[in-house]
């Protein structure tokens, strides 16, 4: 079965000291997890209204979803 909710983000987590100064991956990592946070509950309602698998309705996000960035739950 194929899983639309993910996406490859792909970062390779390089120690600060090897990053250049100023380093725009830091306001990029900040701005996608806010903006996962504003959409995350309209996209998965959406989801779940329009969307099924061959056995049903969709599945509950899991935790890998949940703990994307850092943890994007409240």
């Amino acid at each position: 079965m194929l899983d639309y909710r993910v996406i490859a983000i792909r970062d390779p987590h390089l120690p600060s000291s090897l990053l250049p100064h100023p380093w725009a991956g830091h306001a990029a990592f900040a701005l996608c997890k806010a903006l996962y946070q504003q959409v995350l509950t309209g996209s998965e309602a959406y989801l779940h209204r329009v969307m099924k698998t061959s056995d049903g309705p969709l599945m509950p996000p899991n935790q890998m979803l949940w703990g994307r960035f850092g943890g994007l739950r409240d």
